[in-house]
């Protein structure tokens, strides 16, 4: 049985172009899955968000940066965080003390939340932690 060893040296040239080309793979692979999972997440958060106008669920959409390496889903509505984490008397469930029912919301208790962006990431975030690994390998 012959067992053979060669080593291969490389010159700086080669190397650093292989390097290079490494980058490139790596970085489009990464951007690939997140512009996937982006979509994923908007089209998620776009199923689950109530709609009354429809304005808030038009709103949903990805925004790139970094060469694709940063994005952001979400929107620019301004009642956006009403919609997803609910609205209620100011100082309710806090620690500081009561104030009269007439204070900022009035006697109403508020509006219970209605979660659609926060489920959307719960639910790809495995999956793009999945896909980052394909990547990587």
């Amino acid at each position: 049985m012959n067992n053979i060893v060669s080593v291969r040296l490389v010159s700086i040239p080669e190397l650093q172009r292989d390097f290079k080309l490494f980058n490139v793979r790596i970085r489009g692979g990464v951007v690939k899955a997140l512009q996937a999972s982006a979509l994923n997440i908007m089209n998620n958060a776009k199923k689950a968000c109530p709609v009354d106008t429809g304005i808030l669920r038009a709103s949903i959409r990805p925004v790139f940066y970094n060469n694709g390496l940063t994005v952001h889903v979400g929107t620019d509505v301004y009642y956006s965080a009403f919609v997803e984490f609910g609205t209620g008397r100011r100082g309710a469930a806090s620690s500081h003390a009561p104030l009269p029912d007439t204070y900022a919301h009035g006697p109403k208790p508020g509006m219970r939340a209605q979660p659609y962006l926060y489920p959307a990431v719960v639910i790809e975030e495995p999956k793009l932690i999945a896909k980052l690994k394909d990547v990587f390998k």
